[in-house]
C-alpha cells in the first residue's frame, strides 16, 4: 500500500481551504441573511404593533373610567368625549357603547337605542344587553319594540327579577294590564318585603273586574299607612272611586274620601295633578273651601306655567271659564306669555265663544314646540266661520308640526276630542299607530273609542294593526281571529288563517277566557258544539258568567239542545256594555230560533 508523506496531506489540506466559495454557496448564505433580517424586522414591527395595541388597550381603560366618573359627575360633554374616544380606540368596546347608551338616555336622545342595539350585536349571548335595550325603548315610547325584543330572552333569564320588572313596564306602556298583574304578581313572590311591588299589584287589581278588587282595596289602605307608600296608595283609592262613582258615592264615603284627598294633598310628596284631583272631590261635595282652595292652586300654579295651564284648562272643562279670564287677564301681555299660557288662553275664548279676541291671538303668533297647537285653534277657528277648506288646510299644517312625534300627536288628538272633532282624533291616533313609537298608545286609544261607539269595523282593523305589529302575540292572535270572525263571517280566511290564530292562542293559556272564547267560537262556526262547549266548560263558573263570555256559551247549549240552562247565560250577556250590533243579533236569533 502506498502512502503518501505527512508533508503532502497538509499541502493538499491547505490548497483545499483556499480555494473559493461557489456561486451557489454564497447565494443560499444571502437568503439566509435576508430571512433573518426580515424575520427580525417582523419581529420589531409585531412588537411595535403590540406595544401600540398595549397602549390603546391601557388607554381605553383609563378614558372609560374618566367616562364614567364624568357621567356620575354630571358632566355629560366630558363624559361624551371621553367614551367616544374608547370607541374609536375600540369599535368592539361593550363598555364603551354601554356608557354612550346611559349617556344618551340621560339626556333624552334617542340615540341611546342604537347603542343599545350595538351592544347586543357584539355580544349577542348575553340577555343583560337585550333587557337593557328593552328598557331604552320603552324610555322612548315604543312599547311594541320593547316587546319584540324581550321575545329573544332565554327562558333562564325569564324567571328573573330584572326581567319581570321590563316585562312589567312593558306591558303597563301597552295598555295590557293582565300582563303587567302577572309579572307584578312574579316579583311580588320574588321580593315579598317589596312594596313598590305589592303597590303596583294591588292598584292594577282594583283597577281590574277581578274577584280579587276587595284584597287590592285593603292591602293599599295598609300601604298607605307607610309614609313612604302613602301618596301612591292614596291617589290609587281616589282615582278608584272617581272611575267607579265619577266621585261621587254618597255623603258618608264622599267624606272618607275627602278627607283622604285633603291628606294627599298636604304631602309634600304630592304631584299637582293630585291637587287637581282634591279640586274635584271638593266640587263634587260642594265643599265651602273649595274657592280657597282653587285660589291657593293658582297661586301655587302661577309659577309653573304648565302647572297653570293644567288649573285653567280644568276649569274650563266644568263651566268655570268666566272665572279664569279675570286671571289671565292678570298675567303678562300676551306677547311675552309662555306658550302654554296662550293655549290655556285660546281655551278659555272658545269655551266663552269670544271669536273676535281669539283670532288676531292666533293669526300670526308662533309658538315655538306647541305652535301644532295654535295651527289647530286656527282651523277651529276657520271652522266656526264655515270655511272648510282653510280649516282642512290648517288642520293638515298641525298635524305636519307635530312633527310625527308621537306625544304631540296624541295631545292634538285629545284636543279633537275636547271639541268633538271625533274624525280628526282618530286620523291624529292612527299616524301614531302606523308610526315607529307609540304604537300601542295610540291603539288602546283607538280601541276605547271604537268600543264606546260599538264600531266592529274599528275594532277589527285595531285588532288588524295590533296582530301585524306583534304576530307572535297569543293576545294578538286571538283578537284578531276572534273580531275577524265576528265581523268578517265567510270572509275572515281572506285576511287570516282563523283556525290556527285562534288554536294557537288557546293551546298558549287554555284558562284564559278571550284566548277559550274565541277558539270555542271558532268551533260553534264550524259546527262543532261539543268540542267548543268543552272549551268553555274548562273555564270556571265565574267566567263562564262574564258578560264577554256568557253569550257565547248560551250559543252553545243552545248548539246541545240545552235551551233552559242558556236562557241565564244570554240575560248575564245583555248586560254587557260593549255588546257589539252583530252579537246582539246572533244571541236574538238563538234564542228565537236556535242555530242554524
Amino acid at each position: 500500500m502506498h502512502i503518501l508523506p505527512a508533508t503532502h496531506s497538509r499541502a493538499s489540506t491547505k490548497i483545499s481551504q483556499n480555494k473559493p466559495v461557489s456561486r451557489s454557496r454564497r447565494s443560499r448564505r444571502r437568503r439566509v441573511l435576508l430571512l433573518w433580517l426580515a424575520g427580525g424586522a417582523l419581529c420589531v414591527a409585531l412588537a411595535a404593533n403590540a406595544g401600540r395595541w398595549l397602549m390603546d388597550l391601557a388607554r381605553q381603560k383609563v378614558v372609560l373610567e374618566e367616562a364614567a366618573a364624568f357621567l356620575d359627575e354630571g358632566e355629560y360633554a366630558r363624559a361624551e368625549s371621553s367614551a367616544r374616544e374608547a370607541v374609536k380606540l375600540d369599535p368592539t368596546s361593550i363598555g364603551g357603547c354601554r356608557l354612550l347608551a346611559r349617556l344618551c338616555e340621560k339626556r333624552n336622545s334617542a340615540e341611546a337605542i342604537s347603542w343599545r342595539a350595538r351592544v347586543v350585536e357584539l355580544d349577542p349571548a348575553d340577555d343583560r344587553g337585550r333587557l337593557d335595550l328593552a328598557a331604552s325603548y320603552l324610555q322612548f315610547g315604543d312599547a311594541m319594540a320593547a316587546g319584540r325584543t324581550l321575545e329573544s330572552v332565554s327562558d333562564a333569564t325569564r324567571q328573573s327579577g330584572e326581567f319581570h320588572r321590563v316585562a312589567a313596564s312593558t306591558a303597563m306602556a301597552a295598555g295590557d294590564d293582565e300582563e303587567a298583574e302577572y309579572h307584578f304578581s312574579e316579583l311580588v313572590k320574588l321580593y315579598p318585603s317589596d312594596k313598590s311591588y305589592r303597590l303596583n299589584l294591588a292598584t292594577l287589581r282594583l283597577a281590574s273586574s277581578s274577584d280579587r278588587k276587595d284584597a287590592a282595596r285593603k292591602e293599599l289602605e295598609q300601604l298607605r299607612e307607610d309614609p313612604d307608600f302613602e301618596v301612591p296608595a292614596v291617589r290609587a283609592l281616589l282615582n278608584d272611586d272617581v272611575r267607579v262613582h265619577g266621585g261621587s258615592s254618597g255623603p258618608q264615603a264622599s267624606g272618607k274620601l275627602l278627607a283622604l284627598a285633603r291628606k294627599l294633598a298636604a304631602s309634600p310628596h304630592a304631584e299637582f295633578q293630585d291637587q287637581l284631583l282634591v279640586l274635584e272631590f271638593m266640587k263634587e261635595a260642594k265643599d265651602p273651601g273649595f274657592d280657597a282652595f282653587l285660589l291657593h292652586l293658582r297661586q301655587t300654579a302661577g309659577e309653573q306655567p304648565q302647572d297653570l295651564c293644567d288649573l285653567i284648562l280644568w276649569m274650563n272643562a266644568r263651566g268655570l271659564a268666566g272665572d279664569t279670564l279675570t286671571w289671565e287677564n292678570a298675567l303678562s301681555d300676551e306677547e311675552s306669555a309662555p306658550p302654554e299660557i296662550r293655549l290655556a288662553m285660546a281655551d278659555t275664548l272658545i269655551q266663552l265663544e269670544d271669536w273676535d279676541v281669539l283670532e288676531p291671538r292666533v293669526a300670526a303668533e308662533n309658538w315655538g314646540k306647541m305652535d301644532y297647537l295654535r295651527l289647530a285653534i286656527a282651523s277651529h277657528l276657520s271652522r266656526r266661520k264655515g270655511d272648510m277648506v282653510l280649516a282642512e288646510e290648517k288642520f293638515g299644517q298641525a298635524a305636519e308640526a307635530a312633527g310625527g312625534n308621537p306625544s304631540l300627536l296624541l295631545r292634538l288628538a285629545r284636543l279633537c276630542e275636547r271639541w268633538h272633532w271625533e274624525g280628526e282624533a282618530e286620523d291624529c291616533l292612527w299616524i301614531v299607530a302606523k308610526g315607529n313609537a307609540g304604537q300601542a298608545q295610540a291603539l288602546d286609544e283607538l280601541r276605547q273609542v271604537y268600543e264606546t261607539d260599538h264600531d266592529s269595523d274599528g275594532l277589527w282593523r285595531v285588532a288588524k294593526a295590533r296582530y301585524e305589529l306583534t304576530p307572535d302575540e297569543p293576545a294578538a292572535k286571538s283578537s284578531f281571529a276572534f273580531l275577524s270572525l265576528l265581523h268578517l263571517g265567510e270572509e275572515a280566511g281572506k285576511y287570516c288563517n282563523v283556525s290556527k290564530l285562534s288554536s294557537e292562542a288557546y293551546k298558549s293559556a287554555p284558562s284564559d277566557p278571550a284566548f277559550a272564547l274565541t277558539y270555542a267560537y271558532f268551533l260553534y262556526l264550524r259546527g262543532k258544539f261539543a268540542e267548543g262547549l268543552k272549551v268553555l266548560d274548562g273555564l270556571t263558573e265565574a267566567q263562564r258568567e262574564s258578560p264577554n263570555v256568557s253569550g257565547y256559551y248560551g250559543l252553545l247549549l243552545v248548539a246541545a239542545d240545552r235551551r233552559g240552562e242558556a236562557a241565564k247565560y244570554f240575560t248575564l250577556a245583555d248586560k254587557n256594555p260593549q255588546m257589539l250590533s252583530e252579537e246582539k243579533a246572533m244571541f236574538a236569533e238563538a234564542q228565537s230560533h236556535g242555530v242554524r
